[in-house]
């Protein structure tokens, strides 16, 4: 998806909430952009690289000699390439909460939430 079309759906105005949040200032609006982009941008690599290396794996599983060491790497590389998926998915979301404040925030996160197919949260109900 295109980060600037990501940017425009998180900046955008909610008409389903009757209550609206202070407005983002300008400041918020670039570091959310940028934010965006750069979370985007290396999403994108990282799903085109791990893509690559199952391909790779599958076709190490597809010979009939299995080289159980070269499956062994790319199993680990795999592996690797999730974990920096969701550190990078992390970062957008400890960095969305350094840069909005709480009002604004729930309105973003089920934003991106629908955005990235994440089925939603369960919102906590206070005592």
């Amino acid at each position: 998806m295109n980060a600037c079309l990501l940017a425009c759906v998180l900046l955008t105005p909610d008409g389903t909430q009757s209550k609206q949040p202070p407005p983002l200032t300008e400041e918020q609006q670039r570091k959310l952009q940028t934010l965006v982009a750069e979370t985007q941008r290396k999403s994108a690599q990282l799903k085109k690289d791990l893509d690559g290396k199952q391909q790779a794996l599958a076709d190490k599983y597809a010979d009939f000699q299995l080289d159980d060491k070269a499956v062994q790497k790319l199993q680990t590389e795999v592996l690797d390439l999730q974990k920096q998926l969701l550190d990078n998915y992390h970062r957008l979301h400890v960095e969305l909460r350094t840069i909005v404040g709480p009002e604004r925030f729930a309105v973003l996160r089920k934003r991106l939430d629908n955005i990235l197919g994440v089925p939603p949260a369960k919102d906590k109900k206070s005592p």
